[in-house]
């Protein structure tokens, strides 16, 4: 993990999405993503979902299904098709 909390941050877990998008020889690839694993101290999961589409955007990336996981309740059923 690259910070000093031993989390990636969400800018570089972000990043990692628009690179592994980028890279992907299928055109309707990575239509969902789970933000999961969230620092209990550090990071919650609105603030995840706020910088991750924030970067999403910024790199024209409109296509991807952003979740991200509570720590506390489940996470909603999505049916991929």
């Amino acid at each position: 993990m690259l910070s000093e909390f031993g989390h990636l941050s969400n800018e570089d877990a972000a990043a990692a999405i628009v690179k592994i998008k980028s890279i992907s020889k299928a055109k309707d690839s990575l239509k969902y993503v789970f933000l999961s694993h969230l620092s209990r101290h550090h990071n919650f999961a609105e603030l995840a979902l706020k910088t991750s589409k924030s970067v999403l955007k910024q790199c024209a990336i409109s296509d991807i299904n952003l979740f991200a996981a509570d720590r506390f309740t489940r996470t909603k059923a999505v049916k991929i098709l």
